[in-house]
């Protein structure tokens, strides 16, 4: 069974960007990113193993956030019209 969850994260001296898009691409081939540092994405694990691949990813000093969401309900403004696609096909 596929989950959702919102992935927020703070990189704070070495801003390496591309290691946690590397690392969310290994564990989720979908996913939307409707803000800086802030993705929402569908995949089989659980937060914490999602979690724990996103600290491999990064350093120490480095904040990582990960929570399950229910995308039954949303709203959004100025996004653009992929994202949004993207989330009325995941709930088909």
């Amino acid at each position: 069974m596929f989950n959702f969850y919102v992935v927020s994260y703070d990189l704070h001296l070495i801003k390496d960007y591309v290691k946690v898009k590397e690392a969310i691409d290994q564990f989720s081939a979908d996913w939307i990113k409707p803000l800086d540092s802030f993705y929402i994405i569908k995949t089989r694990l659980d937060a914490a193993q999602v979690r724990e691949s996103l600290m491999r990813s990064t350093d120490n000093d480095n904040s990582v956030f990960v929570v399950r969401v229910n995308l039954n309900e949303w709203a959004s403004y100025g996004a653009k019209t992929e994202l949004t696609d993207k989330i009325k096909d995941w709930m088909l």
